[in-house]
């Protein structure tokens, strides 16, 4: 029972945010799709994001290891960091 929350939610990967190019449903327009590609591109390499997603990873690890107390705990560290991992390859994927 411990590792369902971790099994089930790293179903969750890059390729289910924006498939086919979709956003709530709706496909989305080649200018938008390009002024994505665009913004992805800059982000991944902004000092912004690299601040952020250092900051998040650090405050769960810090979490953790101060006030840590159960498997729970551990698993939902584990799930941040896997976010971040998913959000990582998708601004790569996007960018291309």
């Amino acid at each position: 029972m411990r590792y369902l929350a971790r099994d089930v939610f790293h179903v969750f990967t890059s390729d289910d945010i924006l498939r086919d190019w979709r956003w709530k449903g709706e496909k989305l327009a080649p200018e938008t799709i390009e002024k994505l590609r665009e913004e992805a591109t800059q982000l991944k390499d902004s000092l912004l994001w690299k601040v952020l997603k250092s900051e998040v990873q650090w405050r769960a690890l810090k979490t953790l290891v101060e006030d840590g107390k159960s498997a729970h705990d551990l698993d939902l560290t584990r799930q941040i960091g896997h976010v971040i991992t998913v959000i990582d390859e998708k601004l790569v994927d996007i960018a291309g």
